[in-house]
């Protein structure tokens, strides 16, 4: 063999091993794009089936019928019309959370709500922020309006509430022994 196909077949090598992996790569990349989409979708799908759904305003609207010329009674059938709205589930993050009539922290207390219970946000927020003391930092967060699920309505403050729950009491323990 002649040293110039010698050379030709040794670049011709490099060149398929990179065909290959170029190949092998778009694959993978095809692959992991529409895994990725199906289980996006997926997720999706989930979130709608548990996203908590509030009936709104139920009306009832009566139709009038046009008087027959037979004998029978005509009866008026009521129409209803339910407007389904989502709400954003929450969870107090902090134990005891007050959930006030106002805003303030003046308001009235209308019950403590315990750690990681279930909420309802209202989709509305105070014009203003407040900073209270959390004990570990000083939040600045505005208030918020929800709903428990045994129907109570009022406001707490933002930092207590989370779209996550938290994974358990945490215990602060203090020891004063000295050497």
């Amino acid at each position: 063999m002649s040293k110039a196909k010698k050379t030709e077949e040794k670049d011709r090598i490099p060149n398929m091993e990179l065909i290959l992996i170029g190949s092998f790569f778009a694959c993978f990349l095809f692959w992991a794009v529409s895994k990725c989409s199906v289980t996006q979708s997926k997720y999706e799908q989930e979130a709608a089936l548990n996203t908590p759904k509030e009936i709104v305003d139920t009306t009832v609207v009566q139709k009038e019928i046009a008087p027959t010329p037979s004998d029978k009674p005509v009866k008026k059938v009521p129409k209803t019309k339910t407007i389904i709205k989502e709400v954003a589930l929450l969870y107090a993050v902090v134990d005891g959370l007050k959930l006030r009539t106002g805003p303030t922290r003046d308001s009235s207390i209308v019950k403590e709500l315990t750690l990681n219970e279930p909420i309802y946000f209202l989709n509305e927020v105070s014009d203003f922020k407040e900073k209270i003391n959390m004990g570990t930092y000083i939040a600045d967060e505005p208030w918020i309006k929800i709903r428990t699920k045994k129907g109570h309505e009022g406001w707490v403050y933002g930092a207590g509430v989370n779209y996550y729950k938290v994974a358990a009491k945490v215990v602060e323990e203090t020891s004063d022994f000295e050497n």
